[in-house]
């Protein structure tokens, strides 16, 4: 975590901005995996992380504004706890790492909660996890249904603002993920090669993080089904000719901010002909997004200009057909790309996405698009410099979509059907970095991951030479 004076920073911050009421975080607790004493890893609320920055189970968060307190709620660990898991710092001890004068344990906080809040006026975040509606309505006293159906508007907006802007300590820790996330893809170079299982891949990747103290902060993408675009099984064996898409990343266990980043390996070591201009294709759309990154665009925009920028390459291969920016108005090149071309990026993969996109993604002057090509669009609104987020354009040849397509006739006028059969083992290919917007444009966070394709096969050839 951050120096306390970093928490207190930011909880003072949110007071301003709120004015009133109570703010309450409940932290995550531990979630049991088949009895009630074995758990799945434990992954801290994002939000309370954020305020609080502590990475422990059973804790919950409480901001008095009105009254300028702020409480540490949650017990200390039991004496038997000694035996199974040592010793283990007081709920006292771990609030005064994030600057927090006041701890009580649940039950004494209930019982003198009339006594000591200022207000009843509560404020909270979306729910959704079991353990966290029944903190708050524990801590407020009011009914699930009102829990669910009303969460603070306020808080949610006062959140995302904060949250939004990264300040240089938020960057460094991304960028220093980004580095480790690095040296992890350096580790199984030398395993992309034919006969060697997905599973494989993805299992040295979790290893390697595990030893550096870091952990995925989502579910690793390893496939050579790149056109799957969250592919979550490792049931293939690479073969000659295949691509390896990964798209993975690493959270700090210390900080718990990460990157996501997605690279395409040819199994091979060297690219064909074919899948070099596909790549480069959408290289090079990537490269055309970060160049018009800069506080005041639309990100909207960015994805539009990234669409028709994707439309022209495959025209230009005779996979497409007609004009570019029509094909794109009439949602034709979803086809090859069907996703959004970024998302905020910090705490979260998806960042604050628990929120709900329509505050993050979306605000009062960007509303969401039933265009075609903008449904997926994770993010659409103008930039503000301190923003992290991914760029990752991708092509992916989806064999049953494209049958789908053709025997319904969609966009006969701009796709060639017949000329896309040869494409029906291609897979996929996305290429994603993590860029932080500045005063005057962009910062590649993950510029020194090779992705030229001399540079990968390169790289594998180097990798593959040492192992």
């Amino acid at each position: 975590m951050f120096n306390a004076s970093v928490y207190r920073l930011r909880r003072q911050q949110l007071k301003k901005i709120l004015k009133e009421g109570i703010v309450i975080f409940p932290g995550n607790n531990e979630s049991p995996i088949n009895d009630p004493s074995h758990y799945y890893p434990f992954r801290q609320d994002s939000n309370f992380l954020y305020y609080f920055g502590i990475s422990r189970p059973g804790l919950t968060g409480i901001i008095d504004i009105s009254g300028n307190k702020e409480f540490l709620i949650g017990n200390d660990p039991p004496p038997e706890s000694l035996i199974w898991q040592g010793k283990q710092p007081s709920v006292h001890q771990l609030a005064m790492q994030c600057g927090v004068k006041e701890t009580l344990p649940p039950q004494e906080f209930l019982m003198q909660r009339n006594k000591i809040l200022s207000s009843r006026k509560y404020h909270w975040l979306p729910v959704f996890r079991c353990d966290a509606l029944k903190k708050l309505t524990l801590f407020t006293g009011k009914k699930e249904e009102e829990i669910l159906s009303h969460p603070s508007e306020e808080l949610i907006r006062a959140v995302v603002q904060m949250r939004s802007v990264k300040t240089k300590e938020e960057i460094t820790a991304i960028e220093q993920m980004a580095k480790l996330y690095h040296g992890c893809l350096d580790n199984i170079i030398p395993y992309v090669q034919a006969g060697v299982s997905e599973q494989f891949i993805a299992g040295r990747m979790e290893g390697y993080l595990k030893s550096m103290g870091a952990r995925h902060p989502f579910q690793t993408i390893c496939s050579v089904r790149g056109e799957i675009l969250h592919n979550p099984f490792y049931r293939n064996t690479l073969r000659k000719g295949d691509l390896l898409l990964i798209d993975g990343g690493a959270e700090s266990e210390e900080t718990h901010y990460g990157c996501d980043i997605t690279r395409v390996f040819p199994v091979n070591g060297k690219f064909s002909p074919v899948q070099k201009e596909i790549y480069h294709i959408v290289l090079a759309a990537q490269q055309q997004a970060i160049n018009m990154l800069r506080p005041g665009i639309l990100f909207r925009d960015v994805h539009m200009a990234v669409c028709q920028f994707i439309a022209e390459g495959l025209k230009e291969m005779k996979l497409m057909k007609g004009h570019a920016a029509d094909a794109v108005h009439e949602g034709a090149h979803v086809l090859f790309f069907p996703h959004g071309t970024g998302h905020m990026l910090g705490l979260d993969t998806h960042d604050m996405s628990s929120l709900g996109e329509k505050h993050v993604g979306y605000d009062k002057k960007t509303k969401r698009s039933s265009h075609p090509g903008l449904t997926h669009l994770r993010f659409a609104r103008e930039l503000q410099p301190g923003f992290v987020l991914t760029v990752e354009p991708g092509i992916y040849f989806v064999p049953e979509k494209i049958k789908q397509w053709k025997k319904e006739k969609k966009f006969t006028s701009f796709i060639n059907y017949h000329a896309l059969e040869t494409f029906f083992t291609f897979g996929g290919i996305r290429i994603e970095d993590n860029i932080v917007i500045s005063s005057s444009g962009a910062i590649n966070l993950s510029q020194f991951i090779p992705k030229k394709t001399d540079e990968i096969e390169r790289w594998m050839k180097k990798r593959r030479g040492a192992s």
